[in-house]
């Protein structure tokens, strides 16, 4: 549920900024431009982090953003 305003979108452009890793940590900052039907493109920062497993495989998922700015940016 927390990923359909963005499924909804008509484009996606997400651009990784920085990306650092130590271990099997890995941090990124980005932008995700998104464009929905009928409206000019929008952008949202954030922040991720990725933790892996031996094999390289994602074990986990998050990502940090602000919340008033993503609300502001969706239809």
């Amino acid at each position: 549920a927390l990923f359909d305003p963005f499924l909804a979108a008509e484009e996606l452009d997400w651009q990784v900024l920085h990306i650092a890793a130590q271990g099997r940590s890995v941090f990124t900052e980005r932008v995700d431009p998104f464009r929905y039907p009928g409206m000019d493109w929008t952008t949202v920062r954030a922040c991720g982090y990725f933790g892996l497993d031996e094999q390289g495989l994602i074990t986990a998922w998050r990502d940090y953003f602000d919340r008033a700015e993503c609300l502001a940016a969706m239809p």
